[in-house]
């Protein structure tokens, strides 16, 4: 009797499916995406002799969460809520493949150029050390800096979920791809030019956090 419903909603879930509401440009450039970085991930891990669970994707519950959420949305159907709850599936695929990338980047052969960062903050007359002073200075700016970072996630989350249900599908489509770039191009800088932090050329003491 169990296995009948479920082969029956099974029927229903996909009798509302079709292909022109999947096969947006947007699923493609973002499923051409995926499939490239994933290859590049495989890749460059052999060749920095990045090893372990941190080369395979890690998906899990979330995935498979967001997975029955979208098969509701479908059956109900909530239109809004399709866009959300697939737009989040992206983003999960996408963060398990960019993660890679990084600590690929982070294995980079090429010298570190600190030095050369430093000089030229100093030709632009910037010193991240007396930021870091001023900020010292200030014990409200430093909570605020300290809770911006964790929040990060959680606003991510937000801006995906809520602007689509409000109509601007469009503009989140923007936000997901321009990250997706952002975080692709700042891999390969990274990559190509590798640096460790400003600690190291300046008299900045290194917190816990960086010295992880």
């Amino acid at each position: 009797m169990k296995s009948f419903r479920m082969l029956s909603l099974a029927k229903s879930i996909l009798s509302r499916l079709t292909w022109k509401q999947f096969a947006t440009p947007f699923n493609l450039i973002m499923g051409f995406i995926l499939a490239a970085l994933l290859l590049v991930d495989i890749v460059l891990a052999r060749t920095v002799h990045l090893t372990g669970w941190s080369v395979f994707l890690h998906i899990g519950f979330g995935i498979l969460l967001l997975i029955v959420c979208l098969c509701y949305c479908i059956l109900r159907p909530l239109p809004r809520l399709i866009e959300s709850v697939g737009l989040m599936i992206w983003v999960v695929l996408l963060d398990n493949v960019l993660a890679p990338l990084m600590l690929i980047a982070g294995r980079s052969p090429r010298p570190l150029v600190d030095r050369s960062l430093c000089a030229i903050d100093g030709r632009m007359h910037f010193s991240t050390e007396f930021i870091v002073y001023l900020v010292a200075q200030a014990p409200a700016v430093r909570t605020i800096l300290a809770l911006a970072y964790p929040l990060l996630g959680p606003l991510v989350i937000i801006a995906v979920m809520v602007l689509p249900f409000f109509g601007y599908v469009k503009a989140t489509y923007r936000y997901v791809l321009g990250a997706t770039i952002a975080v692709i191009f700042t891999a390969a800088i990274f990559a190509l030019w590798p640096a460790v932090g400003p600690w190291t050329t300046q008299n900045i003491g290194l917190t816990k956090e960086q010295a992880g």
